[in-house]
């Protein structure tokens, strides 16, 4: 949904907190017995003692090693590998005009996102209302809401992007009752409104000239508020603070609060804020939607907890290289027999992370490895390389709302009756005159052959 203002509004699914499964963990529920420990999603979990009652600890990210896998296997002889080609055919351009929205699908990504790469400083305002008062501690809620987030971007990126998130120390009044906005229901309102309160009652308190960006945070108790989505702005007309302008933006709602998993919705939205819309927006998996990427399904799974970005938006992000991406030009119509190895996407590496097959000037086939590193979290039987198909002429983020990524597979698993969709060895999958094949796996990544010709269909 957008709204045609000083700011788009980018309205997310938040699906990250409605299908978390019934045998998650959450911090301070009850257990037994005292000293119990439990891993879920990546996270070790201890039963312990507060005040009188035995509950679930905060938990603590489990490291994941990087140089194994479950799945992989050391008697595999691997192909010799081909060479890499030109990828400038490879980066289809964005079919919509992104001063209209700040999602993208293509290159380039919009000048006026938030920077993919280097130091952003994030502003966090707590805002109460006058019938909602602030009540939550502000510095443990900061620490739930973004330490793990800023972990998981730093993750993403390889190292290159770094978020340092700041919040004013007290709960910020406005002086207005929180169903002003009319936020009872997702997708409706006066979020517009919402922001520029919370940042004219922030002006007199807060210096804004050192931030890049703003996120606004309200009470757990809020009940009048229920989503919160991010903005971008309506041709590039950005908002002010204190003579700083700001072109992203994310305000909070009850959801943020739905779970143990705050983090999720923070790193969701700072995905808007980058510029990457929803991959699959209201698709299933008959659509092609799958479990992966916490920009709709990842991180919604105890049994596949996938939250790392696609390849595809790494690469918009600049976050996977040039140099890590074997281009086939299928519009050429020639006969090509190739073999890639494709190190997994969650790695940080010097080797090729994605394989991606142009079909057209604006859809092509992507190839990449998933496996259980970094906060990707599966068992072995779900590893495996993803191949998807991308249409750039798509944006997840506004009506119709349909998906531009679409799971090309030959695995039927479900979990949770959403799609997983990675092959194995052996395995293969067609689509338009071109198939990917699944030669085996190391310990180094999975060995793909592309078998490339005419484009169909």
């Amino acid at each position: 949904m957008k709204r045609i203002v000083a700011l788009i509004l980018v309205v997310t699914s938040f699906v990250v907190f409605s299908n978390i499964s019934s045998a998650s963990i959450k911090p301070g529920t009850t257990c037994s017995p005292k000293g119990k420990t439990t891993t879920f999603a990546g996270m070790r979990y201890t039963c312990v003692l507060s005040g009188k009652k035995l509950v679930w600890s905060k938990g603590a990210r489990t490291p994941i090693p990087t140089s194994t896998s479950t799945s992989t296997t050391t008697t595999f002889a691997a192909p010799r590998l081909s060479s890499l080609q030109d990828v400038a055919p490879c980066k289809l351009p964005f079919g919509q005009s992104i001063s209209q929205d700040g999602g993208s699908t293509g290159f380039p990504l919009s000048p006026y996102r938030l920077p993919s790469i280097g130091t952003v400083h994030s502003l966090v305002l707590f805002v109460d209302f006058t019938d909602v008062v602030g009540t939550d501690n502000i510095a443990t809620s900061l620490h739930d809401f973004t330490d793990q987030a800023s972990a998981f971007y730093k993750s993403q990126s390889y190292g290159k992007l770094n978020i340092e998130f700041t919040a004013y120390p007290q709960w910020i009044h406005i002086n207005e009752n929180s169903s002003k906005y009319g936020m009872q229901v997702h997708g409706q309102g006066d979020v517009l409104s919402y922001l520029l309160d919370a940042v004219n009652a922030a002006k007199p308190l807060v210096d804004f000239s050192p931030y890049d960006n703003v996120y606004v945070i309200p009470p757990s108790n809020i009940k009048q508020i229920v989503f919160g989505p991010t903005f971008s702005p309506s041709g590039w007309s950005p908002f002010s603070a204190n003579g700083k302008n700001f072109y992203v933006a994310t305000v909070g709602g009850s959801d943020g609060w739905d779970s143990s998993y705050q983090w999720h919705w923070v790193a969701h939205e700072t995905g808007h804020q980058l510029g990457i819309s929803h991959p699959f927006a209201n698709g299933t998996s008959a659509d092609g939607a799958s479990v992966f990427d916490i920009m709709d399904f990842g991180g919604d799974f105890s049994e596949v907890n996938a939250p790392e970005f696609f390849g595809w938006s790494k690469w918009l992000l600049g976050w996977v290289t040039d140099s890590q991406v074997a281009c086939v030009d299928a519009t050429t119509g020639s006969t090509q027999s190739l073999n890639y190895m494709l190190s997994p996407i969650e790695r940080t590496s010097n080797d090729v992370h994605i394989s991606v097959i142009k079909l057209n000037s604006h859809t092509a086939i992507v190839a990449e490895s998933r496996r259980t590193e970094g906060f990707d979290s599966m068992s072995s039987e779900y590893e495996g390389v993803l191949v998807y198909s991308i249409d750039t002429n798509i944006n997840g983020n506004v009506a119709p709302y349909i998906p531009s990524v679409k799971i090309l597979q030959q695995n039927p698993q479900t979990v949770n009756g959403i799609l997983v969709g990675t092959l194995k060895p052996g395995q293969s999958v067609s689509y338009r005159g071109q198939t990917i094949t699944v030669l085996g796996s190391t310990t180094s990544g999975d060995f793909i052959h592309i078998s490339s010709g005419p484009v169909t269909g």
